[in-house]
């Protein structure tokens, strides 16, 4: 697979991660507040998700734009990689202690 069409899935992996964290996450802090180092409102992670798909358009746009060589095409990676480890440490552990989808 090519390098424009990665940045592009890559996008649309976001968005719709970011999507379904935007309507799932208020619901899911609200039942586990006590066990939460932060309580956030859902408008606070209504605002953080979109400040991070924009951000992931923004990046994805000017890397297209710009090339493989690019800074942007760095932080693409970088983001990608961040997402990874998204993954990875918030999102698997707290399926396991909580026995449940997180």
């Amino acid at each position: 697979m090519g390098f424009r069409k990665t940045q592009w899935l890559f996008l649309i992996a976001v968005t719709l991660h970011n999507s379904e964290e935007a309507f799932s996450m208020p619901k899911w802090v609200a039942v586990h507040y006590r066990q939460l180092p932060v309580h956030p409102g859902a408008t606070k992670i209504w605002v953080g998700v979109l400040l991070l798909t924009l951000t992931a358009f923004a990046v994805t746009s000017l890397s297209a734009r710009k090339g493989k060589g690019s800074l942007w095409a760095y932080l693409l990676f970088g983001y990608a990689v961040a997402m990874l480890v998204n993954v990875l440490l918030p999102h698997i552990p707290a399926t396991l202690v909580l026995r449940e989808y997180a």
